[in-house]
């Protein structure tokens, strides 16, 4: 009988240590997706594409849930999910400053067009200006040299 009480309660210390390692895992995950989320938001409000990290942050999201759904049943099996899940946001926050820099770069390629289009579009007004009336009437003199002019007589 005192075996079968030693025995029960190694079991029920097993049990819960295993259940309070998956839950601290848990807690881990969760922390660890909401700093992701936070980094993800940083680096898009800095001009950053995070719609690839986004996804990404999503699958551990999802992998969280699975864990959070199979905790009771199989805490082992949930503890991988969400160290998984953390793996992930690890990637994803790695990732970060490239997407910033890329976005920035891209950012900059912008302005850098747009500021060459209005320069453009500036000359050739400035240009317009200056030549349209001469080049108008070249033009109209080129093509009416043809045309002969009769001077109209007055009847009254």
């Amino acid at each position: 009988m005192h075996k079968l009480g030693l025995l029960a309660l190694v079991l029920i210390i097993a049990i819960s240590s295993t259940s309070a390692y998956a839950q601290t895992t848990q807690a881990q995950a969760q922390a660890a997706i909401d700093n992701a989320f936070r980094n993800l938001s940083m680096a898009e409000q800095q001009g950053g594409n995070v719609t690839g990290l986004v996804s990404q942050l999503n699958n551990a999201i999802a992998l969280m849930e699975q864990g959070e759904a199979i905790q009771a049943v199989n805490p082992s099996r949930a503890s991988i999910l969400y160290q998984q899940a953390i793996n992930l946001t690890e990637q994803i926050n790695a990732q970060i400053p490239q997407s910033i820099a890329s976005g920035r770069a891209a950012s900059n390629a912008q302005l850098e067009s747009l500021i060459a289009y209005l320069t453009v579009l500036g000359v050739a007004g400035l240009l317009v200006y200056f030549y349209a009336d001469r080049i108008f009437w070249e033009l109209w003199i080129r093509s009416h040299k043809s045309w002969i002019v009769k001077r109209a007589d007055k009847k009254r």
